[in-house]
């Protein structure tokens, strides 16, 4: 019988191994393992990536980067990720305009157990190359004049060292807070100096000032915080500013923008898509309009106010938000950001009167202005709604009954591009889908959902012309109405190919039967028939459509050992094979015989689409393109050697000195199948070898128009 003493003894001969094994855990003698570059390139004034790959095998507790001179001491604590045991490292920091040409970055790693490893990666820093755009009240752009890490980097010339340009989008009436959109140039992020390029406020032409904005009466004079706006030459179509440096400069104020800290380019109501482009030699900053603002929508029904980031409406009828009229007498509109603060009526014109609707002030106590249930009417008098908290919203508008709903979506922007549980098409010209359905969404076609956000659906499109309109779709998220989700498609070809990708184009909110045709992107495929695999990618915003209509070419031929191949007979052509890396590629192996064959008229090739005929398709030697040094000089017909067109044209031999031979074929419009007993060679153009006996490998190139070939 076994003893209290041996299990007490057991028990602690246990704990003991445990502490040992904790012992061993918390002292383990191992480094954790650094892997990364030695030596980077960094610029002055730009933001600087570290990178490098820690490992430890009981896991890495921290990592500390430090640089003195730059004021980096930045200790990543990885505890709370559970100490992993492998950590990519991937940390952002600004490189100081002041930094020395040589610096060394210290990564020192921790394990669980408190080992460390320090390891050094030495940065060659040079001054920056790059030109930066800082701007405001750009759309769909963060830029913010308070802020120069939001600034835009220009794009560098191939052609020119010292030009730089971008496309930016201004917004018009003074954008999202009445300031404009403004423009200077930096050569770093970091700040404005040691580099910026402002406007010479002295030297603006007096054609340039925008002379109807309110304190126009300083317009680039002398130095203000509001020192003046100029409006853009339509009719020239660009405008270029003199640029100089300014030394004083600071960052702006972002609450209140102090522009003259830092000398504005302002333009105040020119929307728009422009180039700008700023050369650094000539200080010259060019500004070329490149898709005029399209004309403000006609609505039924605006919302007019103030706290609209997006829109730049500041109790301005003229610049009214349009609404969407969803039946008759409501309006709607969905996804607007509104700001704290902000105020809303709504009007039925672009103007004050006659319909002005807000809310009615009862008295003191009943005059909540953020119940949007209190009583309305139609008078200019009238009480505007008040937003206590930002966030987008759905605002409808019922003016048969003059209620209002509003219902806060969320605290941030919905996605621009919904994903759809289920996807549509809508097309015309296509066999699977009435030409109607393109105006009717009743009639489309589901797609099948390949996974969440991705859909396809193959379709065989019709032969038609430009006459006959082609073939044409999109897509929608329901068959009872175009919205809330349709997606158009852009930015392919405007001759699509058999393989393209598209940019999936953003919901169009009132988008109906009426202005599909004008509202909707969409591309056209005019003579292209055929079997298309159609994929929309809502995730990534991409459409790809890609012909599936399996192709065959044929290697007609003459005298081939071992095949039928007949000159007389296209029946007998020699089915190629499609290459699976490269869908231009069609191949087949055949071999030659020696002396000029079983008729003496050589081994002889050429490439047809069909195998009934030598017409439509067919791609035959370009005799004008052939190599003299190919030709067989020592062939019977040497006389006549691929010179002109003859029923004897000539042979070439094979270069046995090189890998490949390779030969430029053309399309013969007038072909003929050529006779058998008796080879009439020119109605079908041949590329003949009399005396080249061997194995080869042909290769057709049909993006090429080439024939190659290749002795095994």
């Amino acid at each position: 019988m076994m003893t209290k003493l041996y299990y007490y003894l057991l028990g602690l001969l246990l704990i003991i191994s445990v502490q040992s094994c904790k012992e061993k855990e918390i002292n383990d003698p191992t480094n954790p393992q650094i892997n990364l570059e030695e030596e980077v390139e960094a610029f002055r004034g730009e933001t600087m990536q570290i990178q490098a790959v820690v490992t430890h095998e009981m896991g890495v507790k921290a990592v500390r980067l430090y640089q003195p001179d730059w004021s980096l001491d930045r200790t990543i604590n990885l505890e709370e990720e559970g100490s992993p045991k492998e950590f990519n490292l991937d940390y952002m920091f600004a490189v100081p305009t002041d930094a020395a040409d040589e610096v060394t970055i210290e990564i020192t790693a921790t394990s669980v157990g408190d080992n460390t490893t320090t390891a050094s990666q030495k940065v060659m820093t040079k001054a920056s190359e790059s030109m930066y755009l800082m701007a405001h009240n750009l759309e769909g752009r963060d830029a913010n004049w308070g802020d120069p890490s939001t600034a835009i980097k220009m794009e560098k010339s191939s052609d020119n060292p010292n030009e730089y340009s971008t496309v930016v989008t201004f917004m018009s009436g003074g954008g999202s807070d009445a300031w404009g959109s403004v423009l200077a140039i930096i050569g770093q992020t970091t700040g404005v100096l040691p580099f910026n390029a402002v406007v010479d406020f002295e030297n603006v032409p007096e054609k340039y000032k925008d002379s109807e904005w309110w304190g126009s009466d300083n317009n680039y004079v002398q130095e203000s915080n509001y020192p003046g706006y100029v409006k853009f030459d339509d009719e020239a179509g660009t405008m270029e500013f003199d640029m100089v440096t300014q030394e004083d400069a600071s960052t702006p104020i972002v609450e209140e923008p102090g522009f003259y800290n830092l000398h504005p380019l302002a333009f105040y109501d020119n929307g728009g898509k422009y180039e700008v482009k700023f050369n650094k030699e000539t200080m010259k900053l060019t500004i070329s309009l490149t898709e005029a603002v399209e004309p403000p929508v006609e609505a039924d029904m605006y919302i007019v106010g103030g706290g609209f980031p997006e829109s730049g409406q500041w109790w301005d009828p003229s610049n009214g938000i349009p609404m969407t009229t969803t039946e008759e007498g409501v309006y709607t509109k969905t996804n607007i950001e509104i700001e704290a603060g902000a105020e809303m009526k709504f009007v039925g014109q672009r103007d004050w009167s006659p319909d002005n609707f807000g809310w009615i002030a009862q008295n003191e106590e009943e005059n909540n202005t953020t119940d949007e249930t209190r009583a309305m009417h139609n008078d200019q008098g009238s009480i505007p709604y008040l937003f206590e908290e930002a966030g987008y919203y759905d605002i409808v508008f019922n003016k048969n009954n003059l209620t209002v709903t509003i219902t806060k979506v969320g605290d941030v922007a919905p996605p621009e591009f919904p994903i759809a549980e289920e996807l549509y098409i809508i097309a015309g010209g296509t066999q699977e889908l009435e030409d109607g359905s393109w105006y009717d969404p009743s009639q489309a076609l589901q797609m099948n959902k390949v996974a969440d956000g991705i859909f396809d659906v193959t379709l065989n499109f019709n032969d038609l012309s430009e006459d006959d309109w082609g073939v044409y779709f999109s897509f929608v998220g329901q068959t009872d109405a175009y919205t809330p989700i349709n997606f158009g498609l852009t930015g392919g070809n405007d001759d699509p190919t058999d393989n393209e990708v598209f940019d999936l184009t953003k919901p169009i909110e009132d988008l109906n039967y009426e202005n599909i045709d004008s509202k909707q992107s969409f591309v056209y495929y005019y003579n292209k028939p055929g079997e298309y695999k159609i994929t929309v990618n809502i995730n990534d915003q991409t459409v790809s459509v890609v012909s599936t209509t399996v192709e065959t070419y044929y290697l007609m031929g003459h005298n081939l050992d071992g095949s039928s191949a007949n000159w007389g007979d296209p029946s007998t052509a020699i089915l190629m094979t499609q290459s699976e890396s490269n869908a231009n590629l069609f191949s087949t192996t055949v071999t030659f015989m020696a002396d000029g064959g079983n008729d003496a008229w050589g081994s002889v090739l050429a490439v047809i689409g069909q195998n009934t005929a030598v017409t439509p398709f067919n791609a035959v030697l370009d005799i004008a393109s052939v190599d003299q040094s190919h030709y067989d000089t020592d062939s019977w017909w040497n006389g006549n050697t691929y010179e002109q067109g003859n029923n004897y044209p000539g042979y070439v031999v094979y270069d046995n000195s090189s890998d490949e031979m390779i030969f430029d074929l053309v399309t013969d419009a007038a072909a003929t199948t050529p006779i058998v007993q008796e080879p009439e060679f020119y109605n079908l153009q041949p590329l003949a070898f009399y005396n080249s006996p061997g194995t080869y490998v042909v290769t057709f190139d049909k993006a090429s128009m080439t024939l190659t070939l290749e002795l095994q």
